[in-house]
Parts: structure tokens; C-alpha cells; sequence
């Protein structure tokens, strides 16, 4: 549910959600400048109003600090990505290591590539 709250006279909008695994009150701001609040389902309102008046200072900086980075592109990866480059992080891992194997005479079984 979209909210909107004021601290220091700046009007805040944020996104509640209630959730039934939820055992604590999380507050997220996200780099697009997405503000979320994930609360339990048994809290009541005053007491998510209370935590982000509360928590203003810590809100309002980082919503400055994500401002900076508006425009710019962030690159969601997946599993198709993974997968797509997997194969040229072996390649350049390989690579590093035979170089530095020079000086350092390593014993290896395997390389492998992970998520």
C-alpha cells in the first residue's frame, strides 16, 4: 500500500507491506529512491508512524545520498547473465592463474565458477 508520511517537512512517500513472515519492522530504501517499510501483520499504524518519525535522520539522509545516483543505469543481473558470461570468468581465471603459478607453484584439482 502506498503511504505518505511528513518528517521535517518533507513529504515522504513509501510503500507498506504486511507480511505474515515478517518478525520485525524493516525499513528499505532502495537505489531508484523507493522507500519500503515491511512491518508483521499484528503492528499497528501510530506505532510504524512512532519508528519513522523516529528514524527521520537515517530516512531523509539516505534518500538524499540515493538522489546522486538518479539517471543512472543498475544492472540487474540473471541467471541467463550468469551463464552468459560464466564461460569468460573461467577463461580469465585460468589465465590469472597460470600467470601468477609462475612465481608461486601452486598445486589445484579443479577451477570452478559460481553463483
Amino acid at each position: 500500500m502506498k503511504r505518505e508520511i511528513e518528517l521535517n517537512k518533507n513529504k515522504v512517500e513509501y510503500t507498506l507491506k504486511i507480511s505474515n513472515r515478517a518478525k520485525k519492522i524493516r525499513l528499505a530504501i532502495h537505489h531508484d529512491g523507493n522507500f519500503t517499510v515491511t512491518v508483521p501483520e499484528n503492528i499497528k499504524e501510530n506505532i510504524i508512524e512512532t519508528l519513522l518519525i523516529k528514524k527521520t535522520k537515517w530516512i531523509i539522509s539516505k534518500l538524499e545520498y540515493f538522489k546522486k545516483f538518479s539517471g543512472k543505469t543498475f544492472i540487474k543481473s540473471s541467471k541467463k547473465d550468469y551463464l552468459k558470461y560464466k564461460n569468460q570468468a573461467l577463461i580469465l581465471v585460468q589465465e590469472r592463474i597460470a600467470y601468477f603459478n609462475k612465481s608461486y607453484d601452486l598445486q589445484f584439482n579443479q577451477i570452478s565458477i559460481r553463483n
